[in-house]
């Protein structure tokens, strides 16, 4: 009998990622009942917070590394705001009119972990009750609760010039609940429901894509089509076991690297369930990720119910070298159940400190490895060098005989951050170079791409592709932001489904269109020059309003085809990212 039961455990933990998150969620509460407080709970700083912004300027601004926080592994914690203040109070960098705003941006937006006395008492406390603090309209603070609520609010108009002379709009309404209980248990939630009317090009990825909406899941049409109407739920917990490790479970997304995009990990895609740990001890910060996601092949299609999983597991370590120089290792794996076989959720690669290539190797070679490193230099004060490699398949003797082999796929990254530019207070630079080989990414069983609800987990664009990009965030006065840019991306696109010239990650990259002399933007060659303009007021603490001027020019061998678009926006957002188009 025992051994009935233990056999159908192990069935029921093998076909369904629930039983391991349900199994590994209560092993890790229970573990945490016997841990004494070591450091309050937090939750992280929302995607495209202005506070993540402030965090790296100034590190690049003291030109030395900030083992606080290994800027370039997002989201950040808020539990070490007031630790970072206080740094960098130290070395009376705060010297600006604007960066003295910033400062007291990051203290009010990160209670409870900042000191109360630091910034003034807000002046708008309505019924006793709302906005006690500046920067949260409920703030509960009590001996075993912290609480803080939020209203979402994104409400934009806009009209699309020179293709379909159509209006264009946002309306995002929500709420943000944040806090901690008991100083050691953190939680974080945020629901909105959205309604959005894009440009052509947002449309026509959203086609492309079959129904999905750049960065969010499913959602239904609304005006005649042109429209999408979403919920977006975001939600997870944090403890904290020891002083150095920190785990989180729920659904959010990660972003790895120090530039616009990554080539490791972006964030330009829906949220995934995940299971995160992430341990910092001394000059080193190694995280896990264990993420449950949602597949698709190129044209197919959901008909089954539930929608198909794929699972990934992948682990980054950063190492602080030296004061002034990082470097970062990756590696991660994603599978699926392609054959119908029950395979489920792989428990080997749940081991978090073994490399997953060997786990595949032993499990016949049929998962996806994707392999790449970072570097971050800070060679002198007011300046960043960055960089990325990546490659999910490579041979040194094919690459020697410079063949165009289709099996080398491999990108890379290089990118520079200029803070204060030419003595200029609150000017800051950047540039950046991305080239992708062809077939990178993808795998020959659609459930092994490196992707989730069609969306690559990477660069927006997918592969085969160069691409550079330059711009200038301008903090004019301390409350007015202009953020400019210039993307300019060559790729190579396929003219019909039936073709696979390395582009489209969906496709399968071992039917590749030839086996030799490959190389990058092969296919019909597709040229994207966007520059787009941002003017950012905040009124009050996380109340922007924005106006935004974009030019997309697109130039293609693909039946001649060529868009010249003028894109006018502007409208007020509370307490929620910019959501940018730039692609």
């Amino acid at each position: 009998m025992k051994n009935t039961i233990w056999h159908n455990y192990k069935i029921s933990v093998n076909q369904s990622s629930n039983g391991y998150y349900y199994v590994v969620l209560s092993l890790l509460f229970i573990a945490q009942l016997n841990f004494q407080t070591v450091h309050a709970q937090s939750d992280f700083m929302r995607p495209g917070d202005y506070g993540a912004y402030v965090i790296e300027r100034m590190e690049i601004k003291s030109g030395r590394m900030d083992s606080i926080y290994f800027t370039g592994l997002r989201p950040y914690d808020r539990a070490f705001v007031g630790d970072f203040i206080d740094k960098y109070d130290s070395l009376d960098l705060w010297k600006s009119k604007s960066d003295q705003f910033n400062r007291t941006y990051l203290y009010r937006e990160n209670l409870p972990y900042t000191s109360e006395d630091s910034f003034p008492k807000s002046k708008r406390n309505i019924l006793k009750y709302f906005y006690s603090d500046p920067a949260n309209m409920l703030s509960v603070q009590h001996k075993n609760l912290d609480l803080f609520v939020n209203p979402i609010l994104n409400l934009e108009m806009g009209r699309e010039l020179n293709i379909s002379e159509r209006n264009t709009y946002v309306n995002t309404r929500g709420i943000e609940v944040r806090g901690n209980i008991d100083g050691k248990l953190g939680f974080y939630s945020l629901v909105t429901e959205n309604q959005v009317v894009a440009p052509a090009f947002v449309r026509q990825r959203r086609q492309d894509t079959d129904r999905f909406f750049p960065q969010e899941g499913f959602g239904k049409n609304i005006a005649g089509g042109y429209g999408y109407d979403f919920f977006d739920v975001r939600g997870y917990f944090t403890f904290r076991p020891t002083q150095s490790i920190q785990v989180s479970f729920g659904k959010d997304r990660n972003f790895i690297g120090n530039g616009m995009r990554s080539l490791i990990l972006g964030d330009f895609h829906e949220d995934y369930l995940q299971l995160r740990i992430s341990t910092k001890i001394w000059k080193f910060h190694y995280q896990n990720i264990f993420a449950e996601m949602i597949w698709r092949d190129q044209g197919g299609s959901f008909t089954s119910l539930p929608y198909a999983k794929k699972y990934t597991s992948m682990h980054y370590l950063s190492i602080d070298l030296f004061k002034n120089l990082r470097l970062g290792l990756f590696e991660a794996v994603v599978y699926s159940d392609n054959n119908q076989t029950g395979r489920g959720l792989e428990l080997g690669y749940l081991n978090p400190i073994i490399f997953y290539r060997a786990i595949e190797h032993n499990l016949g070679d049929n998962d996806n490895m994707i392999i790449g490193g970072d570097l971050y230099y800070l060679p002198v004060k007011n300046l960043a060098l960055y960089g990325q490699f990546i490659f999910s398949e490579f041979s040194v003797p094919q690459l020697r005989a410079r063949n165009g082999w289709s099996g080398n796929q491999w990108g890379i990254q290089g990118g520079m951050r200029y803070i204060d530019a030419l003595g200029l207070k609150n000017v800051d630079l950047l540039a950046e170079v991305n080239v992708v080989r062809p077939y990178v990414y993808g795998h020959r069983f659609p459930g092994n791409t490196f992707n989730h609800f069609g969306q690559p987990l990477a660069h927006p664009f997918g592969a085969n592709f160069r691409e550079f990009i330059g711009s200038a965030k301008m903090q004019l006065w301390p409350r007015l932001m202009v953020d400019a840019s210039l993307i300019y991306n060559q790729q190579g696109r396929d003219p019909d489904n039936s073709t696979n010239w390395g582009g489209d990650i969906r496709k399968n990259s071992h039917e590749p269109e030839q086996r030799f002399g490959n190389f990058i933007t092969q296919g019909e060659l597709t040229t994207v020059f966007l520059a787009r303009m941002n003017l950012s007021y905040q009124l009050a603490h996380n109340l922007f309003f924005e106006a935004t001027a974009q030019q997309r020019l697109v130039a293609s061998q693909i039946e001649s085809l060529e868009y010249n678009d003028l894109w006018l926006s502007g409208g007020m957002r509370w307490n929620i990212g910019k959501r940018n188009f730039q692609f």
